[in-house]
């Protein structure tokens, strides 16, 4: 993969060509200090690949980079917590550049994260529309394919209790679609926890947060405001008090 445009980034080459794991042969290369299971795979997509792509452009990779000088200085724009600031400037005219470009071919370049989250239009019932999509392919929450209407229901004469709306089952889709826009935390499977509010997500937990603080064993490291994190280094989502 290569970009056409200018990108100073710790991990695009000066000729526009993208470093990234998933692009990278299912090779078993000890000196790389990548897994085979980091590396391309039959199952990816497009929608993986661009999806790793914006997580890497967001959370760059200094530990092997291909822009040496940038990451140099993206290490230092961020553990100066942008005081040192020669890494943003230089981004900054990129994206404006970019964006210039982008006007001259007509192309719409989302800027906020409700341009970004793309609502789906309500359809015409009562019920209410479920935002998140998870694949029923894939996630089976007891339906039963002998077409029957025999299904468990618990009644009050049953349980000898009042009925309690939120004492029903729940598939993850109800309950994620409770929290939107409500604070949560977003552990990380390195064990970093992201804070804030949910904007929004999709099937693949690729989540959208504002006000996003990021926290490393209990301490405030770094407050972001709008953030993306890719699904696939989630450990868990929970809602958060404030």
């Amino acid at each position: 993969m290569r970009f056409l445009s200018k990108v100073w980034h710790p991990n695009v080459y000066e000729n526009g060509d993208l470093c990234i794991s998933i692009l990278h042969p299912p090779v078993d290369d000890p000196h790389s200090g990548e897994l085979p299971s980091e590396r391309w795979n039959p199952t990816q997509s497009v929608r993986t690949i661009l999806l790793s792509v914006i997580s890497l452009l967001n959370e760059p990779n200094t530990s092997s980079p291909a822009n040496v000088d940038a990451s140099v200085m993206y290490r230092k724009w961020k553990d100066s917590n942008g005081a040192d600031d020669e890494y943003a400037k230089i981004v900054k005219k990129q994206v404006e550049q970019t964006k210039a470009d982008a006007t001259k071919d007509g192309v719409v370049v989302p800027e906020t994260v409700e341009e970004y989250c793309i609502k789906q239009a309500p359809k015409v019932h009562d019920e209410a529309v479920d935002m998140i999509d998870l694949d029923d392919d894939f996630y089976d929450y007891g339906a039963d394919d002998s077409g029957g209407e025999d299904d468990y229901e618990e009644s009050d004469e049953d349980s000898g209790q009042d009925i309690n709306p939120m004492s029903k089952r729940q598939n993850p889709s109800e309950f994620l679609k409770q929290i939107v826009g409500k604070p949560v935390v977003v552990k990380l499977n390195s064990g970093v926890d992201y804070r804030g509010i949910l904007s929004c997500l999709d099937g693949f937990m690729n989540i959208a947060l504002e006000q996003t603080e990021e926290y490393q064993n209990g301490q405030l490291k770094n407050k972001y405001g709008d953030a993306f994190i890719r699904g696939n280094n989630v450990l868990y989502i929970s809602t958060q008090k404030r």
